[in-house]
């Protein structure tokens, strides 16, 4: 990466920041225009539309830009970060640098306007959110993080851990000290002139008659080579540490640990119900707690699962190809110990989405060229058209075959103490010539959102045992639709939902956890584990017709 620009969605840079060569702002121009024409059509359509808008957020991640260049981008909170390269690089390299820009600058960003951790707030730290006050208020720390996670272009120091221990994070206690008495190096050092705090002044000196240092309030690089290694003065780098990626100096009052595993449903339903493609993605996510220099090992209760897997640095490979189980000692906080995917098709759905849409059919005597610069759906001066949708939610429990023998029967065991599926939300698109729509649902709330011209029914929690839910009612439709470009007649248009859904205690692949270990320590922990299941990417193709 060459440059690195931070932009809001106005299109005025905010940060600029160079590896190399220096990169024109100029070289932005094309995805400047993009923001400019998408400010354009909401400032238009503004009557319409609510604040809600995307805009940015429907940018191409990654396109071609001036002088040369390939733009990358990420969009987060009306803000965008973005990379600009001339050499051939793996686009997603770039991307997954640039989103783990975006998440430390969240963290850091967000941590010091707050005075729990993000942890302790029950969010996620890359859902902390970024403005542009931010990003003014810490404008110095901000650029010290992207010199340390980047140089020359290549990603360097992106663990949060070696950060923390470079980059101490800012505290509301350091912030408020700076802005009513000066920095803390300077209040420090009046401090220990005086003697007061425990830190001995310049003047003091110590029984062997050498005179004491005053000790800083935060110095960054504080316990970089105090045991976070295999002995003292390990460093973080490699040389002489095997445990680069945990800090040294760790300490906490109580020892935790808390174990989460997480698998996101990828499927497409046909309009037959048949299963086109499905897959399942999961994760191992854990949040460490612990003091000192602990040894974990996680006994999964199906190894095979974990095939194709990728682990983080922390894991002895060799010990799991040997022994199948996950031994590691843990960075400190929140981190993914593995990723793994599974591709199945065979597995059931927990929920079946059905329906149907139709659109008024034009007259044949009357019917325009099939392209889409020609169609109109009016006869008259007067005419009025609508159309009409109806919706089919039916949630079960699956007993669908999984990836390994067993694992189904396990899987739909622990289903039936799950006795809810929650956050179940079904949104379908419409097209361009839908104006608006009067709906009603048996179950939640449904609404037409003018924002992104789509139906959202907001379902909520449902039992398993619930009956099918139905969602029906009328679509409007746009009056004179010959002067848009980027309509289709309704014979052309093909209708897909999607679903989203939060399902505890229960993973579609049967995955468990048998035991973990926890040695070295002195405390014993408070262990904790607990499974969900997500979708991630769940479509149902529905029967759109004329009528």
């Amino acid at each position: 990466m060459d440059s690195l620009f931070v932009l809001n969605e106005a299109g005025t840079f905010l940060v600029e920041k160079h590896y190399g060569v220096r990169t024109p702002r100029d070289a932005c121009a094309p995805l400047l225009r993009r923001l400019l024409s998408e400010n354009v059509c909401r400032t238009k359509n503004a009557s319409r539309l609510s604040s809600s808008s995307k805009g940015a957020a429907s940018l191409p991640r990654v396109m071609k830009g001036g002088r040369g260049t390939v733009l990358l981008h990420v969009y987060h909170n009306n803000l965008l970060l973005v990379g600009v390269t001339t050499k051939e690089v793996e686009p997603l390299l770039l991307l997954d640098l640039l989103q783990q820009m975006q998440s430390t600058l969240a963290g850091y960003c967000g941590t010091a306007a707050s005075s729990l951790p993000p942890a302790l707030r029950g969010i996620s730290v890359s859902d902390l959110p970024i403005t542009e006050e931010t990003l003014r208020k810490q404008f110095s720390l901000i650029y010290v993080l992207l010199d340390e996670m980047c140089s020359s272009g290549y990603p360097a120091t992106v663990q949060s851990n070696v950060l923390q221990m470079l980059v101490p994070r800012p505290s509301v206690v350091e912030a408020a000290m700076k802005l009513v008495n000066g920095s803390s190096r300077v209040l420090s050092s009046l401090a220990a002139s005086f003697g007061l705090g425990g830190v001995a002044g310049p003047a003091a000196e110590r029984p062997g008659g050498q005179r004491g240092r005053p000790a800083l309030e935060s110095e960054a690089g504080a316990g970089m080579g105090c045991g976070s290694g295999s002995g003292e003065g390990g460093g973080i780098s490699g040389a002489g540490s095997d445990r680069w990626w945990r800090r040294g100096n760790v300490r906490y009052a109580s020892n935790e640990v808390y174990v989460d595993l997480v698998e996101a449903i990828q499927a497409i339903v046909d309009v037959d119900g048949k299963m086109a493609h499905a897959s399942i993605s999961g994760t191992i996510q854990m949040n460490n707690r612990l003091s000192g220099l602990p040894e974990l090992c996680l006994t999964p209760r199906n190894p095979a699962l974990l095939k194709d897997a990728s682990f983080h640095p922390c894991v002895k490979l060799l010990r799991f190809k040997r022994d199948g189980v996950l031994s590691f000692c843990p960075p400190d906080g929140d981190f993914v110990l593995a990723s793994y995917w599974l591709c199945d098709s065979k597995f059931t759905l927990p929920l079946s989405l059905s329906g149907s849409v139709s659109f008024p059919a034009l007259p044949a005597s009357k019917a325009p060229l099939p392209t889409p610069h020609s169609v109109s759906f009016r006869e008259g001066p007067s005419a009025s058209l609508s159309g009409r949708f109806e919706l089919r939610l039916a949630p079960f429990c699956p007993v669908g075959a999984s990836a390994s023998p067993g694992a189904a029967a396990a899987g739909a065991a622990s289903l039936v103490n799950s006795t809810t599926m929650e956050n179940v939300v079904v949104s379908l698109p419409l097209p361009a010539f839908v104006d608006g729509a009067t709906a009603t649902a048996s179950c939640g709330t449904i609404r037409y959102l003018h924002s992104s011209s789509c139906l959202l029914w907001e379902v909520g929690s449902i039992a398993f045992d619930a009956p099918t839910q139905k969602a029906e009612g009328t679509l409007t439709l746009v009056a004179e639709e010959a002067e848009r470009v980027d309509v289709l007649s309704p014979c052309e248009t093909t209708l897909v939902a999607s679903a989203r859904f939060l399902i505890k205690s229960w993973l579609p692949s049967g995955f468990k956890l048998d035991s973990l270990d926890v040695s070295n320590i002195n405390i014993p922990p408070y262990k904790g584990c607990r499974y969900s299941t997500v979708a991630g990417s769940v479509e149902f193709r529905l029967d759109s017709r004329s009528r």
